[in-house]
């Protein structure tokens, strides 16, 4: 069955966004896209990553304020030990990878869009050198700057990181919860063998005109 795509058009109507909101999802890979590089259909996006965003959009956390004059805080559904486990997975990845890496080696490294790379090498945000036409982006920068992303949130995540993310606070929860379980039922044996400690201790009352 083939997949279905749709245009920036649709989508905003969709979404019921602006045209500036939508542009911006797109061009930073929230919601992954094909970028043709028309004028006319520029983007071509797959109806499951939009049924994916509209499912998971409260947890893509945007700057208050952004593309409104709302100045309403956003709500943050993580823990600050779910961001540092992503990092340190994020970082693991990049162990295998060389001191020198190309675009679409830290976009797979990184989980970051080649777009949402070479935007932030353009702007200055991710240092990058040219070598016989090819950029080589040093592996420290390129922690560097993940760590400023993602933990500082300057700009919000990237669908594969957030189904990461996902991932490790579902597992997080599911330890938190398994403990506290486990904890209830020990004090529920413990209640019960102390009961039976004490009854079986407990000598009989003696008839006091005995």
């Amino acid at each position: 069955m083939s997949e279905e795509y749709i245009s920036a058009d649709k989508l905003y109507k969709i979404l019921h966004y602006s045209k500036r909101k939508t542009k911006y999802l797109l061009d930073n890979g929230i919601i992954p896209c094909v970028d043709t590089g028309k004028k006319t259909w520029r983007y071509q996006v797959k109806m499951s990553d939009v049924e994916y965003y509209l499912k998971h959009k409260r947890a893509f956390l945007l700057p208050a304020g952004m593309f409104n004059s709302k100045t309403n805080k956003i709500e943050i559904h993580y823990e600050p030990a779910d961001i540092e486990r992503l990092l340190e997975v994020l970082f693991t990845r990049l162990e295998d990878y060389p001191d020198a890496l190309t675009v679409a080696q830290a976009a797979d490294a990184s989980f970051f869009s080649e777009k949402a790379i070479c935007d932030a090498i353009t702007k200055g945000l991710l240092h990058a050198e040219n070598v016989l036409r090819m950029r080589y982006i040093p592996k420290h920068k390129l922690m560097v700057y993940t760590r400023n992303r993602i933990k500082h949130g300057r700009l919000p995540l990237c669908k594969p990181q957030m189904e990461l993310l996902n991932k490790i606070m579902g597992d997080r929860i599911n330890a938190e919860n398994n403990t506290k379980n486990g904890r209830k039922n020990d004090d529920k044996i413990s209640g019960r063998s102390g009961c039976r400690r004490r009854h079986k201790n407990t000598k009989p009352m003696q008839n006091e005109s005995e």
